[in-house]
């Protein structure tokens, strides 16, 4: 009887865990086509990624280059709105610049993209708010950033 108790423990442990590692598996998968789905092909590579807080809070730097720049989006010109926008993020990594490597060179890079003619970004935020990425881009110097803070 105890053997027959055990057993059926040790299927319902084991059915689990498949269960929990396929959800997992789709939202990576999901999550890791998200950034396709909205640039379409694109090479990224990561600037700085924050360790992983309660509840899988982070904040993450991204460089991107489109492998297709005639991509539209719901971009918008560099103004006022971006500004307002990016506040939180260059918050965020004033607050963690002794974590980031080469700071000011990637602040420089950030700005000089800000400031050339023809940058375009865009914005994304959930409907909970806890979720909210920021992207810049300048087709002229095929350069861009993806800022992604969930929250």
């Amino acid at each position: 009887m105890r053997y027959k108790r055990k057993s059926k423990e040790l299927i319902f442990v084991v059915v689990g865990i498949f269960l929990l590692a396929g959800l997992l598996y789709s939202f990576f998968k999901q999550n890791s086509n998200g950034i396709a789905k909205i640039f379409g092909p694109y090479e990224m590579t990561e600037v700085y990624k924050s360790e992983r807080a309660f509840g899988n809070d982070y904040f993450d730097i991204y460089q991107l280059k489109l492998k297709d720049t005639t991509t539209t989006l719901d971009e918008k010109s560099i103004g006022k709105d971006y500004y307002e926008k990016v506040r939180g993020f260059k918050q965020i990594m004033d607050t963690e610049s002794s974590n980031i490597e080469n700071y000011n060179r990637l602040l420089e890079s950030i700005n000089s993209i800000e400031k050339a003619d023809g940058t375009k970004y865009f914005y994304e935020q959930s409907q909970r708010g806890d979720h909210r990425i920021i992207y810049i881009y300048n087709s002229v110097k095929d350069l861009g950033y993806l800022f992604d803070l969930q929250i």
